[in-house]
């Protein structure tokens, strides 16, 4: 018999995924905007891609959210449910924090030029709490990536850490876990609709 091998998804963690696609989506297409601006190309046409690139991507989650929670009412404990509401809002607070405590000092020490890789790179830590606490490995690549961003990227740019095309690689890479994200769960909810699949 044929077997489709898909990673089992918790409710709390197919509940969550819909709305963190949206906002990687969101996220994303603000950087990419950023990158627009910053490059002092000012391209609308960009700007306009950009956004309707985002939009679709939203749009898409939102449908794939109603669909998950529709099949998932009830299931979710409350108190479960506050607990990891609680915990991700701490961890996103540690990081606009991080990020602020880390501008003000490198603006103080005259290294201002490292901004953006540090905002890279501490976006990129705040993944692996994120990872562990909804059961999403894919995080775990999500956060490494964006490490490896903001550690190579200004190395290895021949304008350092202030080029801004690292603000495109963080919106890119945004957007493809997004995407990621939703193709997964749409692959996870076909296979569930199929009979004779046994899905492990």
């Amino acid at each position: 018999m044929e077997q489709a091998f898909v990673q089992p998804v918790s409710a709390q963690a197919s509940q969550r995924r819909p709305i963190g696609a949206m906002i990687f989506a969101v996220f994303g297409s603000l950087w990419l905007l950023s990158w627009n601006y910053y490059s002092g190309s000012h391209q609308t046409l960009f700007n306009v891609l950009i956004v309707a690139c985002g939009i679709a991507i939203i749009a898409w989650a939102v449908s794939i959210d109603k669909r998950v929670r529709s099949t998932l009412t009830g299931i979710q404990n409350d108190q479960d449910s506050r607990l990891t509401n609680k915990a991700y809002h701490l961890i996103n607070a540690a990081q606009w924090l991080a990020i602020f405590i880390g501008i003000n000092l490198l603006n103080k020490f005259g290294l201002a030029t490292w901004n953006l890789p540090l905002i890279v790179l501490i976006v990129g830590l705040h993944f692996f709490p994120l990872a562990r606490l909804f059961h999403q490995p894919k995080h775990y690549l999500t956060g490494a990536y964006f490490v490896l961003l903001a550690v190579l990227f200004p190395l290895c740019s021949a304008n350092g850490p202030s080029d801004v095309n690292i603000c495109l690689g963080a919106g890119i890479g945004l957007w493809i876990s997004a995407l990621w994200n939703l193709f997964e769960i749409r692959q996870t909810q076909t296979m569930k609709d199929l009979p004779h699949t046994s899905v492990i």
